[in-house]
């Protein structure tokens, strides 16, 4: 029997807001709203015959509609605490400066623990949710020929434990690149079109010098040590103030470190204003992934078929 018109409610995909607030969670929630309807569709679909692109390519698995439904429970904390958050603090809570960093922990304990629930299994949901992606930054920072591990013994002499956690997650991902890449020949980056420096003063990268600059008690000349590997070679020489573009210096020096060169093109690769996504480095690979980055471009392949119906 087909429902009257006034017990009928007509909803469409949402795509994806951008840098709108819980729009990830809005989109999953109307997803999972719609899953009935998006099966009956790949059901039913037969591909045209002037259309070469096989639309069941993009059908979601039951293991995708699950890592839906885990992201769903996980981003819901999210919106609730950044809707409580945008009270008017009338009676001093509900918006009071005092729950910006209280909320700032509790979504952080939450991470955590989703993250250890999932440390070995293999599925998008445990990618998207991987808390391991600081050391991705602090490598791009040791690989800049201007900045090395200097930046942060000047810019964190005060918290020395930091510096001994940078120095060793770049380490370890230096480690990874040994492992995997080996030697590479220079053939493999021949087509990389590097851009020429730009000659201008910038005020940004002024700053970042001023601020790592160590206390003068703490500034040691380099000495002379025996080197072997392409890290131990390229942090035993001094940093180069002169350096403007870091993907220039390390084309211009990829036969001297023909690994460090590899992890410095995955690096230099990555634009700052990736916000929603988790950055890991794995054998050699850039891996980057949005929550359930599949199951939401599948959903956005058929995005424009249409409003769905479906009863309240």
């Amino acid at each position: 029997d087909v429902a009257p018109d006034e017990l009928m409610k007509y909803y469409n995909l949402i795509k994806d807001g951008g840098i709108r607030w819980n729009s990830t969670l809005a989109m999953i929630h109307r997803v999972l709203k719609l899953r009935n309807a998006i099966e009956l569709y790949f059901s039913r679909w037969v591909q045209p015959a002037d259309d070469t692109h096989d639309l069941m390519e993009d059908k979601l698995s039951p293991e995708h509609w699950n890592d839906l439904e885990r992201f769903a429970v996980l981003l819901q904390p999210f919106k609730d605490y950044t809707t409580l958050l945008e009270g008017n603090a009338i009676e001093g809570a509900q918006g009071a400066c005092w729950e910006v960093l209280c909320t700032l922990d509790v979504f952080y304990v939450h991470l955590e623990a989703a993250s250890e629930e999932v440390r070995d299994e293999d599925s998008y949901y445990a990618t998207g949710i991987e808390m391991g992606s600081d050391a991705v930054y602090r490598a791009a920072i040791a690989l800049h020929p201007a900045c090395k591990l200097d930046y942060f013994t000047g810019a964190w002499h005060k918290w020395p434990a930091w510096i001994k956690r940078a120095e060793k997650d770049v380490k370890s991902l230096v480690q990874e690149y040994e492992d995997a890449v080996g030697t590479i020949s220079n053939s493999d980056n021949e087509t990389l079109a590097i851009p020429q420096p730009v000659k201008k003063a910038n005020k940004l990268h002024a700053m970042f010098k001023a601020n790592a600059q160590p206390p003068a008690s703490d500034r040691r000349p380099n000495k002379r040590q025996k080197v072997a590997t392409d890290w131990e070679k390229f942090t035993s020489l001094a940093v180069d103030d002169a350096v403007d573009n870091p993907l220039q210096w390390w084309w211009d020096h990829q036969t001297v470190y023909p690994v460090l060169s590899k992890m410095a093109f995955d690096l230099f690769s990555i634009p700052a204003k990736i916000i929603t996504l988790d950055v890991d480095v794995k054998k050699a690979e850039m891996t980057a992934s949005v929550a359930a980055a599949e199951a939401k471009a599948n959903a956005a392949a058929v995005a424009d078929i249409g409003g769905w119906t479906v009863l309240d």
